[in-house]
Order: structure tokens, then sequence, then C-alpha cells
């Protein structure tokens, strides 16, 4: 048997599957910004967070954060009423992350 016809071992098939799955920045709702490895996850830390249950969100209130605002280093404070710049881009900050997150609310 040729080394492209080897078949993989289950051991190499199940180390790939273990690999830890990349954590996500959803906004759930109109006003909440978490990080989570999927829409459910995300839902979940949410209500961790809030106190809400899962029943008060479907999949249809989690959105992926864009990329614009996972890449921007400015925001606008309301209460300043200006531009504020900030150290790292939420990207940044979520690579960061080994767990899921609560990140960030507004009102």
């Amino acid at each position: 048997m040729s080394a492209h016809n080897k078949p993989v071992s289950s051991q190499s098939a199940s180390a790939s599957s273990d690999a830890p799955r990349p954590l996500i920045a959803y906004q759930v709702g109109d006003t909440d910004v978490v990080a989570a490895h999927d829409p459910e996850g995300a839902i979940a830390v949410l209500c961790e967070q809030s106190g809400q249950v899962p029943g008060d969100f479907d999949l249809s209130d989690v959105d992926l954060v864009s990329d614009e605002h996972l890449n921007a280093l400015e925001f606008f404070n309301i209460d300043e009423g200006k531009a504020e710049r900030l150290e790292t881009s939420l990207r940044q900050d979520i690579a960061a992350l080994t767990e899921p997150k609560y990140l960030f609310g507004w009102e």
C-alpha cells in the first residue's frame, strides 16, 4: 500500500476533532455582544450574565458581529459625545479569550 492510500488512523482523526473551537463575536438581541462557539452558546452566555431564560431568545435574535466592528479601534462614547480610541480591537480581545464570555452591552 502506498503512502497515499494509507487509511487515516482513528487516533489522528480524533485528535483533530479535539482541537479547540474558535470563539466568535455575536450580538444577541439589540444591545449585547458575547463571545461564544455558536449561536446557541451565545444565548446561553447572555442568559447566564443577565438572568434571563434561554426561552426569551431564539436563533433569529443572534447575529454575527461584522468585520468592520471586529476590527474597529475607535468607538463613539455617547456620554462624552466624542469618538475615543481603543487599545485593542474586539477581534484581538476575542482571540485572547479561552472560554465563552459576555463582552459588553449598551442601552
